[in-house]
């Protein structure tokens, strides 16, 4: 029976390869036109700050993008649920407690509910002071955020599986002429595809589906076989777990059919310049002053 498996698994290898070189050969992959969203100046990578910089202050939060903002960051990473009635809220986790001093699931509380909750109360600097406790900070919406950063770029990572919670975030987005200036990804692959679906002009990362065999086929060097992409951006760990996802030549192969490359959450300063050094497009991270800092340096080293 083994020795069966390893037969038909060694035939599926060699038919993929020979069917990769037929593809070099008849169809080579066409690269994707440019996405507006990566439009700038610098060859440089976009510092997506995640969560908005939880060292400056209680994450996901206005006062806390601000602050980024103010620092140059480009990009603020958020991370969107819906309230029982209906709003876009930007927070992590699904349920408010981290966060806040309340409690509950955020697809279970009103707008209402959530407003009265301190957003600031568990943040602090030091392990010992709470400074942020009682400022009024909450959690914003998604409305607030397009509103208050307009200039800014946004990744949006859907946390629901819900096709409507895609439907009404593409609203949004359409509603502030964001189109240009916003890339979406979800771990679930239905409401990634729904938003899609809803909001085709608007950049969207490849689904887990689509890294896997992406990943797979570039691991064996069968890379031709993915032929087109229905992605304009990668947005992948340098790792997952055992496995290795980002290296010199996925970046190249990347590069090559003109796909961005963001790698997430990266707060080590050898990996942020080993990162930079092998082209990365977009780098999040937790520590984004650490890495404008490391920009700066690489700027005046060029």
């Amino acid at each position: 029976m083994l020795l069966r498996l390893t037969k038909l698994a060694l035939r599926l290898v060699l038919t993929l390869y020979v069917g990769a070189l037929l593809v070099a050969f008849v169809l080579e992959p066409e690269p994707l036109p440019s996405h507006p969203f990566f439009d700038r100046d610098t060859a440089m990578p976009l510092v997506i700050a995640h969560r908005g910089g939880p060292e400056l202050g209680p994450e996901s939060t206005l006062y806390t993008y601000n602050e980024v903002a103010e620092l140059g960051v480009e990009v603020l990473e958020m991370d969107v649920h819906t309230t029982v009635d209906g709003h876009l809220m930007v927070a992590h986790d699904s349920r408010v407690d981290r966060i806040t001093n309340g409690s509950g699931r955020i697809a279970e509380m009103t707008l209402a509910e959530i407003r009265a909750l301190d957003a600031g109360f568990h943040w602090t600097p030091d392990g010992e002071t709470y400074p942020m406790r009682s400022q009024g900070i909450m959690m914003p919406t998604v409305i607030e955020m397009f509103a208050a950063f307009r200039e800014k770029r946004f990744v949006i990572e859907l946390k629901s599986r819900s096709a409507q919670t895609a439907r009404d975030l593409c609203a949004a987005v359409s509603d502030h002429n964001l189109q240009d200036r916003v890339a979406v990804t979800s771990f679930a692959d239905d409401a990634l595809e729904a938003f899609r679906e809803e909001c085709p002009g608007v950049l969207t990362s490849a689904t887990a589906g689509e890294v896997a065999i992406f990943w797979a086929l570039h691991t064996l060097r069968l890379d031709d076989l993915y032929a087109s992409t229905p992605f304009s951006v990668f947005m992948v760990p340098i790792d997952f777990g055992p496995l290795n996802v980002v290296d010199e030549r996925f970046a190249e192969t990347c590069h090559e059919r003109n796909i961005a490359l963001q790698v997430w959450t990266i707060d080590e300063p050898e990996q942020m310049r080993w990162l930079i050094r092998i082209g990365a497009d977009g780098i999040m991270t937790d520590r984004p002053t650490l890495l404008l800092d490391l920009l700066s340096e690489v700027a005046v080293d060029d």
